[in-house]
């Protein structure tokens, strides 16, 4: 499966593109099979002591691939850390847990997209714990559906939308967080982003476009939580590239709205 490349019937509509991470993937599979270890530094480690999956309470404390390839090395910086044996299959590591999980978190996706969206997002797995999403066409309806219970006033702003902790807003030497307030373009005000509506309308409305969607992944990643019990980060941007960037950025358990260094938008 891959993420559509058919252009927009409006080429000035910028596409939005989701990107999907699961936190430490293989030690939530094991935690979750091992409750009490939840929020504890864990590593996942295979037959010959490499570490091959680390937890974020344990990077915090110094655990990392890189730095401590090996089990002993990991023990010796924390003792008190858990590690899970991943074993062996054929002289080759046994991935079939990580497979079930896989295909269990794109079932678990695949529902949430046929209940709750219009069916035209396009899902790409490209690799056991990152997943691409299509979501132009689900935004472009949901802000529809948004500005048709604006009051026919034109001078009546668009009631603010709750933003999320989880969600944050990111762009090349300066980071945003919420609230961002939707509000008609041509009104002459500033917003909590620093974008001039009344000058920037065409970054503005495309810019709205990004936090909606990362409205709608985080409703997602809220509903994979609850049927998984694996926590995911998430990047929203234009392209998939600033998607993973963005994503990257505010690990774990956050979703990021990126916009790259080239946003049009003027800075405070």
């Amino acid at each position: 499966m891959a993420v559509s490349t058919t252009p927009t019937s409006n080429p000035s509509v910028t596409p939005v593109i989701a990107f999907l991470d699961v936190d430490a993937f293989e030690c939530q599979i094991w935690q979750r099979d091992n409750p009490s270890t939840r929020g504890r530094p864990c590593v996942v480690a295979n037959a010959t002591g490499r570490i091959v999956a680390v937890t974020h309470e344990a990077k915090e404390i110094g655990v990392s691939r890189s730095e401590t390839p090996s089990l002993r090395a990991a023990l010796k910086k924390c003792p008190n850390l858990t590690v899970f044996r991943k074993p062996n299959k054929w002289g080759k590591q046994d991935q079939e847990k990580c497979k079930k999980a896989t295909w269990e978190i794109v079932s678990h996706i695949q529902t949430f997209l046929k209940t709750y969206t219009g069916g035209d997002v396009v899902l790409e797995v490209a690799s056991s714990d990152e997943f691409y999403l299509d979501i132009s066409g689900e935004v472009s309806r949901g802000i529809e559906r948004r500005a048709e219970k604006i009051s026919g006033d034109s001078k009546t702003p668009c009631p603010p939308l709750p933003i999320p902790k989880t969600v944050v807003w990111e762009r090349a030497k300066q980071r945003k967080k919420g609230p961002f307030f939707y509000r008609l373009p041509y009104e002459v005000t500033k917003n909590d982003l620093g974008m001039f509506k009344n000058v920037k309308i065409y970054s503005y409305k495309n810019e709205e476009r990004l936090m909606f969607g990362a409205l709608l992944v985080e409703t997602l990643c809220t509903y994979l939580k609850e049927k998984t019990q694996l926590e995911l980060s998430g990047g929203v941007a234009k392209n998939k590239l600033l998607a993973k960037v963005g994503c990257t950025l505010n690990k774990p358990r956050k979703i990021t709205v990126f916009s790259g260094p080239s946003s049009g938008v003027p800075n405070r």
